[in-house]
C-alpha cells in the first residue's frame, strides 16, 4: 500500500507473483504470495531454532509480531487488514498467552 507507492510498486500487479496468479492476469495473486510468505517465515523460524546453537534466536512471539507488522504496511486490502490487526492486537484466539517471548520458558 503507502510503503510500496514509495517505490513505485504495486499489490495490483498481475506480474507481482506469477507462482500464486498462475499467469492468469485477472489474478494478482499477493494474497496467496502473502501467505506463502507466512508459511515460509514460520518454518525458517522453527528450522533456525532447532538448528542454532543458541536455543530460540528467535522466539514465536516476535515472529508473530513482525508478520503483524508486515501486514499493518503491506496488506493493500483495508478492510482486511484492519480487521487482522484488530484481532491480533486485542489478543483474539488467545495469541498472547500461546505465544511465548522468554526464551528460557521455551528451552
Amino acid at each position: 500500500s503507502e510503503a510500496l507507492a514509495k517505490i513505485g510498486s504495486s499489490t495490483n500487479s498481475p506480474q507481482w507473483t506469477h507462482a500464486c496468479n498462475h499467469g492468469n492476469p485477472d489474478k494478482n495473486g499477493y494474497t496467496c504470495g502473502l501467505w506463502d510468505l507466512f508459511h515460509i517465515m514460520t518454518i525458517g523460524v522453527a528450522k533456525l531454532n532447532d538448528k542454532h546453537p543458541n536455543p530460540m534466536t528467535i522466539t514465536p512471539l516476535q515472529a508473530a509480531d513482525i508478520l503483524r507488522n508486515y501486514i499493518q504496511d503491506f496488506f493493500a486490502c483495508e478492510v482486511c487488514r484492519l480487521h487482522f490487526l484488530k484481532m491480533y492486537d486485542s489478543c483474539q484466539f488467545q495469541r498472547c498467552d500461546r505465544l511465548l517471548d522468554n526464551k528460557e520458558e521455551l528451552t
